[in-house]
């Protein structure tokens, strides 16, 4: 799941940090359909669609002790990908040409946007996935959604080592983006420790999720890259994310002790921040080299979540569980 595009936004430097205590003021909106209680993690209109479209909402209802998981993922997993499968046949999108407002007085020129439009076509065969669609319609159980954290744990422990090592640095580039408070990983562990039974089988490490993992352990290198697979992930958990957890705990009875993965405690309503994040990524000081860079790793991170997916799907076939 990614982050869909907000409305004109006020200004924020890019040095500024995303903190509770430097919020921008931008006033929550309210929608028609939606109750005030149902919208309390400040949900924007496309994620009360989301909800809506998979029944979480009717439209007629009232308004981290680290325990090395990428190398035990590679042991899982005999086909693993070599360092240059990506590198030198590196996805491509649309060629970046810096905004020239006057050319297209009426688009929207922002880079946040540029890339919204970019990966909108990967973006909706991630979400639409034969699995991803049977979750969150209700037509699999609990079992499916520990299987997916499962997956999770291995890719954010891969994203969360190489953001430490940006933070490390005290990167220029990333240093604006990289808040700790976004930090998903004890929390996935906490998730699974709560959804785990006595006598579970372990889901291994796929080789699709192995894959990804190599990907995003290869953006230590490039900055730009890594923040690509940033923005995809942690907005994705702060946009499609707060729907998926409000249908694992309505379809599934997941409780709010397993869901812990989708609560930014630490952050502004998941709006505001969204809107911060994406002026920081129009004001970040790129290049157009790097603009592209960023373009061909989101639409490649929506591929390679895409295939996360589907492995998923093929691992419960193959497991004889009934999709």
């Amino acid at each position: 799941m990614g982050g869909g595009a907000g409305p004109q936004r006020p200004a924020v430097g890019v040095g500024q940090a995303l903190g509770r205590h430097n919020l921008l003021r931008v006033p929550r909106r309210h929608y028609p359909t939606l109750t005030e209680q149902d919208n309390s993690a400040g949900m924007s209109r496309g994620d009360v669609e989301i909800m809506q479209n998979h029944g979480r909402f009717s439209q007629d209802e009232p308004c981290c002790g680290r325990n090395n998981l990428v190398t035990r993922c590679h042991h899982h997993v005999a086909d693993t990908l070599s360092a240059s499968r990506y590198t030198e046949t590196p996805l491509k999108s649309a060629p970046y040409t810096p905004p020239n407002p006057d050319d297209a007085p009426n688009e929207d020129t922002r880079f946040s946007a540029v890339v919204r439009a970019r990966t909108a076509e990967r973006h909706s065969k991630a979400e639409h996935s034969t699995f991803m669609s049977d979750l969150m319609e209700g037509s699999l159980d609990a079992a499916a959604y520990t299987q997916l954290l499962t997956q999770y744990e291995y890719i954010y422990e891969a994203l969360e080592s190489v953001a430490h090592r940006f933070r490390q640095l005290d990167d220029e580039l990333t240093r604006p983006f990289n808040q700790p408070g976004l930090d998903r990983l004890a929390l996935i562990r906490h998730d699974l420790r709560q959804l785990r039974k006595p006598g579970d089988a372990m889901t291994p490490c796929l080789t699709s999720t192995n894959d990804y993992v190599e990907r995003i352990r290869q953006t230590a290198a490039s900055p730009e890259r890594f923040l690509a697979h940033h923005y995809l992930r942690y907005l994705g958990d702060l946009s499609g994310g707060q729907a998926v957890a409000a249908l694992m705990e309505r379809h599934y009875g997941v409780s709010s002790e397993g869901l812990s993965m989708y609560r930014f405690e630490e952050l502004p309503k998941p709006k505001i921040f969204k809107d911060q994040y994406r002026t920081l990524l129009d004001e970040a000081p790129m290049s157009e080299e790097q603009h592209q860079a960023f373009l061909d790793e989101a639409v490649l991170g929506f591929d390679l979540n895409a295939r996360v997916f589907d492995d998923l799907a093929a691992h419960r076939e193959r497991a004889g569980t009934t999709i």
